[in-house]
């Protein structure tokens, strides 16, 4: 055989190998979404979308809630509750109409609810973990 087929097959092994530990063989490079209507206080519907965050952007959100945290005995605890949904929303929230990023600020007047709700989204697309399953995990 000639080298160029040696690699191949060398190829064609490692893809195996990859397979068999349940890595992709191939990834599609799009940015996961969720659209979404929300109405407002008059029942007036608006169109949303949530995006993922880039690799970038979802390390400087990691690095900032980490900032929010401290270690206790050994266990990570939340000193600093300040924003912690929001910030994460407004990494992610689209005005469909616009292009634009919902700002912070109109995302803080938000009710509770729907901001538990939203930030949930963002966990799933962004493939990040909360402090309950983070816990989970270290038990």
């Amino acid at each position: 055989m000639d080298s160029e087929s040696d690699v191949d097959e060398s190829g064609d092994k490692e893809k195996e190998k990859k397979e068999k530990k349940g890595f992709p063989t191939e990834i599609k490079v799009v940015f996961r979404t969720h659209k979404l209507t929300m109405r407002n206080a008059d029942g007036e519907p608006h169109p949303y979308r949530l995006q993922e965050m880039s690799g970038w952007d979802r390390d400087q959100h990691t690095a900032w809630s980490r900032s929010k945290t401290e270690l206790v005995d050994g266990v990570r605890v939340t000193k600093d509750f300040n924003d912690l949904e929001a910030m994460l929303i407004s990494r992610c929230l689209f005005d469909e109409e616009t292009g634009e990023k919902v700002p912070l600020e109109e995302i803080r007047k938000l009710p509770s609810h729907v901001q538990h709700t939203l930030s949930e989204i963002c966990y799933a697309l962004n493939a990040l973990t909360t402090e309950e399953e983070d816990e989970a995990k270290n038990s």
